[in-house]
């Protein structure tokens, strides 16, 4: 399995959690950066298409 998170519990009350990117997860980060950019350029046309 390709692991992008790591995940890291501390046992206290209330539980503590933490994530972190994997060195893959850091390499992926522009990749949904620049999806997130095209996505919010485009966000008037994605919702027509919805509304269509």
């Amino acid at each position: 399995m390709c692991r992008l998170l790591t995940r890291t519990v501390t046992p206290m009350v209330p539980a503590r959690v933490d994530y972190e990117l994997t060195v893959l997860g850091w390499i992926l980060l522009p990749l949904i950066v620049a999806l997130k950019h095209w996505a919010e350029e485009r966000i008037g046309e994605i919702h027509a298409t919805r509304r269509a």
